[in-house]
């Protein structure tokens, strides 16, 4: 019997769910401690949003949606379970609802842990709602990607640039 595939983006009712998983050479903790880190995080979601103010507890961020429009949210962290996992949730401009959750634990017979970076998002208005369909993908590979710029910050001590040329980079950041 095949096994079932699980989709990694699922729309209902209540809005839309995206997983994304991978294999990070790290300990849980590491991740965790990384993931909450402000620093760390504008590093991770560079490109993609700005931190406007606060730290890994409570901020406010400016996220660059597509089509040029630019989307403040309050993000503050809810929950967190030491070497387990750590929940952000955040509210936005145009009832832009969002939870985030990445759990960690090793991973069998490997010195890596597997992490999964669960997102659920929900806007308010029709207009809101179908530009959201419109730009699902988005959302999508910007989880992948944030999971794959995390892996390089904790496995290389630099997260990859978004600029075309190598020689672009600012110098590498030691990694304590």
């Amino acid at each position: 019997m095949a096994a079932l595939s699980i989709n990694p983006v699922r729309t209902d009712d209540e809005g839309t769910h995206i997983v994304r998983s991978m294999t990070i050479r790290a300990e849980p903790h590491q991740i965790l401690d990384a993931w909450c880190d402000a620093n760390v995080q504008q590093r991770v979601l560079e490109g993609a949003a700005e931190l406007v103010s606060g730290d890994g507890q409570a901020s406010r961020w400016k996220l660059h949606a597509p089509l040029h429009q630019d989307v403040e949210v309050t993000l503050r962290r809810a929950d967190a379970r030491l070497g387990e996992s750590v929940r952000y949730d955040a509210e936005g401009e145009h009832g832009l609802q969002l939870t985030i959750v990445l759990q960690v634990h090793p991973a069998r017979g490997r010195k890596a842990s597997e992490a999964t970076l669960s997102l659920h998002y929900a806007v308010e208005g029709v207009l809101a709602q179908v530009l959201t369909k419109l730009v699902n993908p988005a959302p999508y590979v910007l989880a992948g990607k944030g999971l794959r710029r995390l892996r390089a910050w904790l496995e290389a001590g630099e997260v990859p640039t978004l600029l075309h040329t190598p020689a672009a980079r600012a110098s590498t950041h030691a990694h304590s």
